[in-house]
């Protein structure tokens, strides 16, 4: 499943917000909630990504010769890849 990034949340919300404010809100009301609903999620996606993005950037590989341990889950890796085989943490 593909994600979606808080930007297309927030850019969507608005301009469904701003339509059905615009074109008629008595009739459109249900689509003004969904458009406020869209930007508050685009929000929470953004403050939580740079949140989590801002822990990640700690965390380094430790190499050991030509493997590298895997900061998520410890395995022994080739250096070479950017995932890790086990888990699936990205290395690089």
């Amino acid at each position: 499943m593909v994600k979606i990034h808080g930007i297309a949340y927030l850019i969507i919300g608005v301009l469904v917000t701003a339509s059905s404010y615009y074109i008629d809100k008595q009739k459109l009301i249900v689509f003004f909630y969904i458009g406020l609903i869209m930007i508050g999620i685009g929000i929470a996606k953004l403050v939580v990504k740079s949140i989590s993005g801002s822990a990640n950037k700690t965390k380094r590989p430790v190499q050991q010769g030509s493997q590298v341990c895997c900061q998520f889950c410890g395995s022994k890796i080739n250096y070479a890849g950017n995932y890790c085989h086990f888990c699936g943490g990205r290395i690089r």
